[in-house]
């Protein structure tokens, strides 16, 4: 074998192993035992005889315990951004939350790795208002939410 041909597989070997030690993490610090992710989310039930509006929400890991994410929706985008905690009450992200105009703050806890549930506040709202989710799986699709897909 030629000299080009070795280095060329040395050169590749170290970028499949780069890769490989740059990649999302899928135990504790992210992945399934963390928020990091896909989500369906919904807020706090809509008017009587509506399901609420569901919504994507990605989040992806910013540091050992940083978490940042955002969502899409008609007019607006949305972001979150907190620590995640691990203690007697289980996994917790604690942080804040912009949606167009308006601010606050968020606490979500892990149900199970595949399930949250917490709440939001802000400036106008009256309340801490109720937000849950589960986790998106690109395998099976959408999975069963009690709320709408908005086109």
């Amino acid at each position: 074998m030629g000299t080009s041909f070795r280095l060329f597989a040395v050169l590749l070997i170290g970028l499949a192993l780069g890769a490989a030690a740059v990649s999302p993490r899928h135990t504790t610090g992210g992945g399934s035992a963390d928020f990091t992710g896909s989500w369906i989310t919904w807020a706090a039930p809509a008017a009587a005889g509506e399901r609420p509006v569901c919504r994507r929400l990605l989040v992806g890991d910013a540091g050992p315990d940083v978490r940042e994410g955002a969502w899409d929706a008609p007019g607006w985008n949305g972001q979150v951004s907190g620590t995640v905690s691990r203690g007697d009450r289980g996994t917790l992200l604690r942080g804040e939350w912009r949606d167009g105009q308006i601010a606050g703050t968020i606490e979500l806890a892990l149900r199970d790795p595949d399930t949250f549930e917490g709440t939001f506040n802000g400036a106008g709202l009256p309340a801490p208002q109720r937000w849950k989710g589960v986790r998106a799986s690109g395998s099976t699709g959408l999975p069963h939410v009690p709320c709408r897909m908005e086109n």
